[in-house]
């Protein structure tokens, strides 16, 4: 069952870097 809890934890990384990567060029 950890291997859901892996898969969510590497899409929470995903959409994080997603959104950081987002307001990084908007900031520019």
């Amino acid at each position: 069952m950890w291997i859901r809890l892996f898969a969510y934890l590497v899409a929470g990384h995903v959409f994080a870097g997603f959104l950081y990567l987002l307001f990084e060029v908007g900031a520019k």
